[in-house]
């Protein structure tokens, strides 16, 4: 029987799909840029719009993580 951890959460992938899928904005999840705030900085934003695609979630989760974290 596997965890409520393992069936969300079970592999970067599986995260990027359920957090894509629930249109979390990566501001709100990590605490670094607060609502209402300009999203230039957040890397889920392409310049125009925020893309909350698997892919772009993806691509945050393998990506290095900061020493500022």
């Amino acid at each position: 029987m596997s965890t409520n951890y393992q069936r969300h959460f079970g592999d970067p992938l599986r995260v990027a799909e359920t957090l894509s899928s629930a249109g979390i904005c990566w501001g709100t999840l990590t605490v670094e840029i607060p609502c209402g705030e300009p999203c230039d900085e957040c890397p889920m934003h392409d310049g125009e719009k925020c893309d909350g695609s698997v892919e772009k979630w993806l691509e945050w989760l393998e990506s290095e993580a900061s020493d500022a974290d």
